[in-house]
């Protein structure tokens, strides 16, 4: 059976991207609401109401919360990505691959 997601012949590999892609999108909700939260008790301890503490989120509206959302999702994928790869193949290992030289890794 061939995979919709990759295109390929391992349904196992869309699980891994539909975890990653979850855990992305659940952070990008957490790390949007701890802000709201931070301003909101910092315009608090300054005194201000909280109508005047919500910040305005990618200038302000729906759309720029949603864009902000987005670019935080996008961003995230990598993090999950290369930190799960990190567990498979070990921190060391990912470290050499990814910044020894060919030489130094025994490549010609």
């Amino acid at each position: 059976m061939i995979s919709p997601v990759t295109g390929g012949l391992d349904p196992s590999a869309d699980q891994v991207l539909s975890r990653k892609a979850g855990e992305a999108a659940l952070f990008a909700i957490v790390f949007i609401v701890f802000h709201v939260l931070e301003r909101l008790a910092v315009g608090l301890w300054h005194g201000s109401t909280l109508t005047d503490s919500v910040p305005a989120i990618g200038g302000g509206g729906f759309a720029g919360l949603i864009s902000v959302a987005a670019i935080m999702f996008v961003m995230l994928i990598p993090y999950f990505a290369f930190r799960d790869l990190g567990r498979a193949l070990g921190q060391e290992e990912l470290r050499k691959m990814l910044f020894a030289s060919r030489n130094a890794r025994g490549e010609p």
